[in-house]
């Protein structure tokens, strides 16, 4: 690998760990946010529910108090550095525990508002479950996802198709409807971690390519000026006239002034003269055409 890989994907690692980490940090704002709204709504609207104890009521304050701590702890990991591994992974192994578990209770407490566990509105927090696993921007972590949460929730719906108390058996068409989804949110997931990777090394690289053309011409001229022309899309032949001022400057009576000093002495005199005049035109936007 050279040295011009070598940096671009240095670049393309740092951004990508700085997405990763804005991404960890949405999925677990909405998680906290989702989390807070259960905990306080949830024995508002089902409190008769929940003084009976009605496992499905119950389950879900539960789930929803634990989806609470669960993105607090992620929130506060992410203060002091980028989610690593451990926290990626586990985050995606909770979130697909939670979802399934709420997918549970419905199993075994099934409502009048269904009789099929692919009709519980619910189901949807699975397919989005996987697509999300896909902002943490790579690919391993996507499957990761996708395959935890199918498998998951491919054993619930296999699970109701054996007659859990008022649950109906599962028909082709909706194991196809399953599987079309799954399938969807995975590409979709893969998708989005794939591309973002490529978009970002596409932009690493250019950075690096504009960074050498920049060194290149702040050889000759300053800094400003090669960042105006960088910024240009098309160079117009022949240049653009501008009102400039060009300064010759010459010590007077330099020969016979340095006849009377040491080598070292002159050395730095004109060290300390060149400095101060090469930061002055610099101010200005100047530039230093040769030393002769």
């Amino acid at each position: 690998m050279t040295d011009s890989s070598q940096r671009t994907r240095a670049i393309a690692d740092r951004l990508l760990a700085d997405a990763a980490r804005y991404g960890e940090r949405g999925i677990a704002w909405a998680r906290l946010v989702l989390g807070v709204t259960v905990t306080l709504m949830w024995p508002i609207v089902h409190s008769e529910n929940l003084g009976n104890l009605v496992p499905r009521a119950v389950a879900t304050l539960v789930l929803g108090v634990l989806a609470l701590i669960w993105s607090l702890t992620v929130l506060y990991q992410l203060l002091s550095k980028p989610p690593g591994l451990g926290l990626v992974y586990g985050s995606i192994t909770v979130d697909a525990i939670l979802i399934n578990s709420l997918l549970l209770a419905y199993l075994f407490a099934p409502g009048v508002s269904h009789d099929s566990i692919v009709e519980v509105h619910s189901t949807a927090l699975v397919y989005l479950a996987i697509v999300m696993a896909g902002l943490r921007f790579s690919q391993a972590a996507a499957i990761f996802g996708a395959v935890l949460n199918s498998v998951l929730f491919i054993a619930l719906v296999t699970v109701s198709t054996i007659r859990v108390d008022h649950l109906r058996t599962i028909g082709p068409a909706e194991w196809l409807t399953v599987g079309i989804a799954l399938v969807g949110s995975t590409v979709i997931s893969i998708t989005i971690a794939s591309r973002t990777r490529v978009l970002v090394e596409q932009s690493a690289h250019e950075t690096l390519l504009s960074e050498a053309a920049r060194a290149r011409l702040g050889a000759y001229i300053s800094p400003k000026v090669a960042n105006v022309v960088l910024k240009e899309s098309e160079l117009r032949i022949g240049g653009e006239r501008q009102n400039v001022a060009v300064l010759f400057s010459d010590l007077r009576g330099f020969t016979s002034y340095a006849e009377s000093l040491e080598p070292e002495e002159i050395v730095d005199q004109l060290n300390d003269y060149m400095r101060m005049m090469v930061d002055t035109i610099s101010e200005h936007d100047g530039i230093v055409d040769k030393f002769m």
